[in-house]
């Protein structure tokens, strides 16, 4: 009777697995996605649920119809979007190596000092063409597109 009870009992148990998985299974026979409540992902992450909601607000996360989110979201408000900083990071290291090579190979331009070496020039011009010949309307339109060169 022992051998007939622990094999009934095994095939029960087998069986009660494969109700759990076809429970779980959606209807194209994959694994649903596992979702959470806030609750139960502070206590996974061993964080107090007050800082889960203010991260998940933060985040601009919107909890699906079944009031729960997916491990995706919970990723994201918890760790911040680590990819995005990252690349981030990088292009601004990128940005910032660009800068110092154009410097080095003399390819900037100080534009304060640029200004300040073009006014006598911009002052010049315009001395000349108000002094011309010309009649009011072609100097108010030569004297609007030197202020235009003079405000680069």
């Amino acid at each position: 009777m022992q051998a007939g009870a622990k094999k009934a009992k095994a095939r029960s148990g087998a069986r009660a697995v494969k109700r759990r998985e076809r429970a779980r299974k959606s209807k194209k026979g994959i694994f649903e996605a596992l979702r959470w409540t806030l609750s139960l992902a502070a206590s996974e992450f061993g964080i107090n649920p007050r800082t889960v909601v203010k991260r998940v607000k933060a985040a601009g996360l919107v909890a699906g119809k079944d009031g729960k989110f997916s491990t995706a979201q919970i990723h994201a408000a918890i760790c911040g979007d680590y990819e995005r900083q990252r690349t981030r990071k990088t292009k601004e290291e990128a940005d910032a190596k660009a800068l110092e090579n154009a410097a080095s190979r003399g390819e900037l331009v100080d534009k304060l000092d640029l200004l300040k070496r073009l006014e006598p020039i911009y002052a010049g011009m315009k001395e000349k063409v108000l002094s011309s010949q010309m009649s009011e309307a072609q100097k108010d339109a030569l004297l609007q597109e030197l202020t235009k060169l003079h405000q680069v």
